[in-house]
C-alpha cells in the first residue's frame, strides 16, 4: 500500500512538473489572448507540488491596441493541506506585489477593461439565500506600485494616480469568527500617505481599527471637480485619521472615535481670475478634532474646529457678490433635483467649540468709501452648537478694519426659539465710510467723523425684540460738493441709554448731548441757499411708508453746549454775515404724545457780545400742534444789519441797539405772536439806492419812533392761520411792522395824540371865521402837541394857515361895513344891538349903492338883513388880507408854541401860505411833521 501511494505520489511530481508547469508557461497566454483578445505574456509561471502553490513572475497584460494594461513582478497563491479537514478552502498565502494598473474611462464611457465584463450569456438570477462559500487566507498581501486612472469622458479629461498601495490581511476569513488583523497603506498623487489598520471578521460582519490619510494633495480632487465648479484648489492638504468600528451581520452600523481632520495650506482660486479678479480663499490651518459618530445613534459629536490664518478676498458689484460666483455651481452641472424621503433625519451633531484665529478679510465694496475694506485680526469663538437646536449657543467676536474700527461681539442665542442676546461693542468707526449709501440726489459728503456704539441687542424668535445703546459722533461734518466750509459740523454728539422696544414699537432715548455744534447758512448771489444746493433739483422725498401703528418715542433732554450758528447773505448789494454763537441750553420732555409738554431753554450770543435766548414749551405732536415759545436779542449792533436796511430801506446804519423779544402762541392752528422791539440811539447813514427799497420816508419814521431817549419802542402783533396754504410767518411778521411804520408816515398826529393819550386832531387848529385869537381847546391841543414833541425830539413841526375862502371873507367884508359906518356916527352900541339906528344906517348904506329893485329877485320888499347880505357883497376883499389872515393864524399857533408851550424856536417853523391851495377848506392852522 505504501509503494502504491509512493508511487501516486512520484506521478504526481512528474505530472507537475513536467505537464503542468509547461502546459502554464505555455498555453496561459494562448488561452488569455484566444478568449480575450488580449497579449498576456510573463517572465515564468511555476507550480510548486510540494507547497500547492502557484507563481507568475514579470507578468503583463494589454489592451486590445497592446498598451499596457496590468503589470506585476509577482503574483502567487499557496494553497494549505489544511483545506483537507477545515471547513472550506484554505490558502497558507495569496500574494500580489509591484502591481502596475492603467484604468482608463474612455470618450464613449466605456472603460479599458470594459471588454473583459462583457458576456454573451444571459445574466441568470441571484440566489440571495446562498452563503458565503467558505474561504480563509492565513496571510493576504496585496502591493501596488502604481495605479493609473484617466478619464477621457469629462468636458475636461481628468488623469491622476496612487504609488505604494499596501495591503496586508493576517487570518481573513469568511468561516473563522475571530477578528483578525489587516493593514492598508497608499501613497497618493503628491505624496498623502493613507493608512488603514485593524480588524475585521467576515463570519460576525465586524470590522474595528484605525484609519489615517496624511498630507493628501487636493488638486488631484480639484482637477477631478473642475468641471461642475468655477474654483481651482491651487495647494492644500487634507489629514484624517481616527478609530471606527462596523457591523453588517444584521443591520448596517458605524461608529467612529476619537477623530481628527486637518485641512493645511489651502489656496482656492477662480478658474477664470480675469472674470473674477481679487476674489480668493486661503487658509493656514483648519482642524477637527474629537470628532465621535455613532451611526445607530445618528448622533456626531465634535470637541473642537479650529480655523488659523483664514484670509478671504473679494468684492461687490451691484447684484453680484464675487464669492458668491466663486462657490456657485456651474449651471450646466447643476445637481437634479430629488425627492425627499418620507421620514426626515434624525442626525444630531454637536459642536462644543469652533474658533477662528489670525484671519483677515479684505473687501471691495460699493457701498463704503473707501471702497476696500480690511478686516485684520478676525477671531471668532463660537461655543456649544447643536443640531437639531437645542440649548444655547455663545458666541465672541473681535475684529478690526482698516486698522481704524474695532468691533467686539459677544451673544448668547438659542438656535431652537430663537432667543437670546447680543453683545456689541465699536470704536473708532469713521462715518465717512458710507458716503456711497447717501441718496444719489444728495450733493454733499460726509467730510468726517468717527462713531462709537456699546449696547445690548435681544433677539426673539431671531427677530429683533429690543435694544439699549449707548454711543456718540466725533468731529464730524457735512460738506457741499466744490464748497469751501462744511454746512454742519459739531465736536460731539453723544446719546445715553437709547432703548428700543420693536415689539411695542417704542424709543426712549434718556439723554442727548450736542456739543460744539457748528451750522452753516449760506445764501448765495443769486439767492440760493447751501442747504437747498445739497439736494439736487430733481431729488424728491419719498413717501413714508405707511405704519398700521405708529412708534412712539420720548427724549427726557436734550442738551446743547459751545454750538453756533454762522449765517451769510451774499444776496445783499452788501454781503452781511454774522456768527450766533456760545449756544448752550436744554430741551426737554420731547414725546410722541399729545398731551406732552416739551419745554425749550436756549441761550446764546450774536457775534460773541450780544445775549439770545430762546425758551417756552410747545406740543408739537398734539393735534392741531401747540406752542407758546419766546426769543429774545439783547444789544444786537444795527450797523452789522446795514447790507439789509440798504436793501430794503435804502439807507445804511452808522449806529444802533437792537432787543427783540418775540413771543408766539400756537392754539388751534391760529397763531397769535407778540414782538416787541427796541432800537436805541439808531442813526441813519448814507442814502444808498436799491430798488427793493420800500417807497416810504424812512428817516421821518424813525423820528416819529424815536422818543425823546433816542429809544424806538414798538409792540408789533401777528396773527394768522396756520393752516392757510398762503400763511408764511415771515411775511405776516413783515407785513405787520411794515403796517405799523406805513400808519405812522401817513397818520403821523395820530401817532402823536396816543403818546399823551389824546383822542383830539392835533394835526389842525381851528380858529373863529376871520379871527386869528386861540380859544381855549386850541390852547389844550398846542399843548398836548407840544408835550408829544418832547417825546420826539428829531420832529419838526411846519405851520401853515388856513382860511376858508366864504366865511373868511364874509367876516372880513363885514368888519369892513362895521368900520364904515362907525367912522360916520354909528355908536357901537346900535351896531352891536342891531336897533333902529343900525337899521337907517343899513337902509342908507343900501340906498347909496344905487340898487335897482327891479333886479332884486324877492318877491316882498327886502328885510334889513337881506340888504346887509346885498351890502357886503358889493365890499370887495383883497386876496391879500386873506392871506395875511392866514399868515397871523400860523404865527399865533408859533407864538403860542414857543412862548407858553415851552417849545424850541427851531422845531416849528411857518410854512408859505398859497390862496389857492385847495386844502383851503377851514379856518384855522394845519401843521405837518418834518425831520
Amino acid at each position: 500500500m505504501l509503494r502504491k501511494l509512493l508511487m501516486l505520489y512520484c506521478a504526481y511530481l512528474l505530472v507537475g512538473l513536467l505537464l503542468i508547469l509547461p502546459a502554464l508557461n505555455f498555453l496561459t497566454p494562448w488561452y488569455i489572448e484566444k478568449t480575450l483578445g488580449r497579449k498576456f505574456q510573463s517572465e515564468l509561471i511555476l507550480f510548486n507540488p510540494f507547497t500547492l502553490s502557484v507563481e507568475i513572475r514579470g507578468a503583463e497584460l494589454a489592451e486590445l491596441d497592446a498598451s499596457s494594461f496590468i503589470a506585476f513582478s509577482s503574483a502567487r497563491a499557496n494553497l494549505s493541506i489544511e483545506s483537507l479537514w477545515a471547513q472550506g478552502w484554505v490558502f497558507d498565502a495569496i500574494a500580489v506585489e509591484s502591481l502596475s494598473a492603467n484604468i482608463h474611462r474612455l470618450r464613449s464611457g466605456d472603460f479599458n477593461f470594459s471588454d473583459l465584463l462583457a458576456t454573451d450569456e444571459p445574466t441568470e438570477t441571484r440566489d440571495t439565500t446562498s452563503t458565503i462559500p467558505g474561504i480563509t487566507i492565513h496571510h493576504l498581501f496585496f502591493h501596488a506600485e502604481t495605479i493609473n486612472i484617466t478619464d477621457d469622458a469629462r468636458e475636461v479629461p481628468f488623469s491622476t494616480h496612487y504609488q505604494g498601495l499596501e495591503i496586508a490581511v493576517s487570518d481573513l476569513s469568511t468561516v473563522i469568527a475571530e477578528g483578525k488583523p489587516y493593514q492598508l497603506s497608499v501613497t497618493g498623487e503628491s505624496g498623502g500617505q493613507l493608512s488603514w489598520q485593524g480588524t475585521v471578521s467576515i463570519p460576525n460582519g465586524h470590522s474595528e481599527g484605525y484609519l489615517s490619510l496624511t498630507g493628501l494633495s487636493l488638486k488631484p480632487i480639484s482637477r477631478f471637480i473642475a468641471p461642475w465648479v468655477r474654483f481651482h484648489i491651487a495647494e492644500g492638504q487634507v489629514s484624517i485619521e481616527g478609530q471606527y468600528g462596523l457591523d453588517w451581520a444584521g443591520e448596517f452600523t458605524y461608529a467612529i472615535e476619537k477623530a481628527k481632520v486637518a485641512l493645511d495650506n489651502i489656496d482656492i482660486t477662480p478658474q477664470d481670475p480675469a472674470a473674477l479678479p481679487d476674489t480668493g480663499v486661503k487658509l493656514d490651518a483648519l482642524s477637527l478634532t474629537g470628532l465621535a459618530i455613532k451611526g445607530e445613534q445618528e448622533r456626531a459629536n465634535i470637541e473642537s474646529i479650529a480655523v488659523k490664518g483664514l484670509a478671504i478676498s473679494g468684492w461687490s458689484e451691484g447684484q453680484v457678490v464675487s464669492l458668491s460666483e466663486l462657490f456657485a455651481p456651474r449651471s450646466n452641472a447643476a445637481p437634479e433635483e430629488t425627492e425627499a424621503s418620507e421620514g426626515d433625519s434624525a442626525w444630531s451633531v454637536g459642536i462644543a467649540e469652533t474658533t477662528v484665529r489670525d484671519s483677515r478679510l479684505r473687501w471691495q465694496s460699493e457701498f463704503t468709501s473707501p471702497p476696500e475694506l480690511f478686516v485684520s485680526p478676525l477671531n471668532i469663538t463660537v461655543l456649544d452648537v447643536q443640531w437639531p437646536p437645542s440649548g444655547d449657543s455663545r458666541l465672541q467676536a473681535d475684529l478690526a478694519v482698516n486698522e481704524l474700527a474695532a468691533l467686539k461681539v459677544e451673544a448668547v442665542l438659542s438656535l431652537e426659539s430663537g432667543d437670546g442676546t447680543i453683545h456689541y461693542d465699536l470704536d473708532g468707526l469713521p462715518v465717512s465710510w458710507f458716503n456711497p449709501n447717501l441718496p444719489s440726489g444728495v450733493n454733499a459728503n460726509i467730510g468726517k467723523g468717527k462713531a462709537e456704539v456699546d449696547g445690548e441687542l435681544s433677539l426673539a424668535g431671531f427677530a429683533p425684540s429690543s435694544a439699549s445703546l449707548n454711543g456718540r459722533i466725533d468731529d464730524f461734518s457735512i460738506e457741499v460738493e466744490e464748497a469751501e466750509n462744511a454746512i454742519t459740523a459739531w465736536e460731539s454728539v453723544r446719546w445715553n441709554q437709547l432703548n428700543v422696544d420693536f415689539i411695542q414699537q417704542k424709543v426712549v432715548l434718556s439723554e442727548f448731548f450736542i456739543d460744539g455744534y457748528s451750522g452753516r447758512l449760506h445764501i448765495y448771489e443769486d439767492g440760493s441757499i447751501n442747504t437747498q444746493n445739497a439736494l439736487m433739483e430733481d431729488t424728491k422725498p419719498s413717501p413714508a411708508d405707511n405704519q398700521d401703528k405708529p412708534w412712539a418715542f420720548e427724549i427726557p433732554s436734550i442738551r446743547i453746549t459751545d454750538s453756533a450758528l454762522d449765517f451769510m447773505d451774499e444776496s445783499l448789494p452788501i454781503a452781511f454775515r454774522t456768527v450766533i454763537g456760545d449756544i448752550n441750553g436744554e430741551i426737554r420732555d420731547i414725546s410722541s404724545d399729545p398731551d406732552q409738554v416739551a419745554r425749550v431753554d436756549i441761550k446764546g450770543s450774536v457775534d460773541s457780545y450780544a445775549p439770545v435766548m430762546l425758551a417756552g414749551s410747545a406740543r408739537p405732536f398734539a393735534t392741531p400742534p401747540a406752542l407758546d415759545l419766546g426769543m429774545n436779542f439783547d444789544g444786537v449792533d444795527l450797523a452789522r444789519l446795514t447790507p439789509y436796511s440798504s436793501t430794503y430801506a435804502g439807507y445804511a446804519i452808522d449806529r444802533g441797539i437792537l432787543n427783540l423779544d418775540l413771543e408766539y402762541k400756537l392754539e388751534d392752528d391760529q397763531l397769535a405772536g407778540h414782538n416787541q422791539i427796541v432800537i436805541r440811539q439808531l442813526k441813519l447813514g448814507e442814502k444808498i439806492e436799491s430798488n427793493q427799497a420800500a417807497d416810504l420816508p424812512v428817516d421821518l419814521a424813525i423820528a416819529l419812533l424815536t422818543d425823546m431817549n433816542g429809544v424806538i419802542d414798538l409792540a408789533v402783533p401777528v396773527s394768522g392761520n396756520v393752516d392757510d396754504p398762503e400763511f408764511s410767518l415771515g411775511s405776516v411778521i413783515f407785513s405787520a411792522l411794515g403796517n405799523i411804520i406805513t400808519k405812522a408816515v401817513t397818520a403821523p398826529f395820530s401817532l402823536l395824540a396816543s403818546l399823551v393819550s389824546s383822542e383830539e386832531d392835533l394835526q389842525r387848529i381851528t380858529f373863529a371865521s376871520g379871527s386869528i385869537e386861540l380859544d381855549e381847546m386850541a390852547r389844550t391841543k398846542l399843548g398836548d402837541l407840544q408835550a408829544a414833541l418832547t417825546q420826539r425830539p428829531e420832529l419838526v413841526l411846519v405851520i401853515r394857515g388856513r382860511i376858508h375862502p366864504r366865511a373868511d371873507r364874509e367876516y372880513l367884508q363885514l368888519a369892513a361895513l362895521k368900520s364904515e359906518l362907525l367912522a360916520s356916527g354909528l355908536p357901537e352900541a346900535s351896531w352891536e344891538g342891531k336897533d333902529e339906528q343900525w337899521s337907517q344906517a343899513i337902509d342908507a348904506r343900501y340906498k347909496s349903492l344905487a340898487i335897482n329893485e327891479a333886479d332884486v329877485d324877492a318877491p316882498e320888499p327886502l328885510s334889513h338883513r337881506e340888504k346887509l347880505e346885498v351890502i357886503l357883497s358889493k365890499i370887495s376883499i383883497p386876496e391879500s388880507l386873506l392871506q395875511t389872515l392866514a399868515e397871523d393864524r400860523a404865527v399865533a399857533v408859533k407864538r403860542y408854541l414857543v412862548n407858553e408851550a415851552q417849545l424850541p424856536a427851531d422845531r416849528a417853523v411857518i410854512d408859505t401860505f398859497d390862496i389857492t391851495d385847495e386844502e383851503n377848506i377851514f379856518s384855522g392852522v394845519e401843521m405837518k411833521i418834518d425831520t
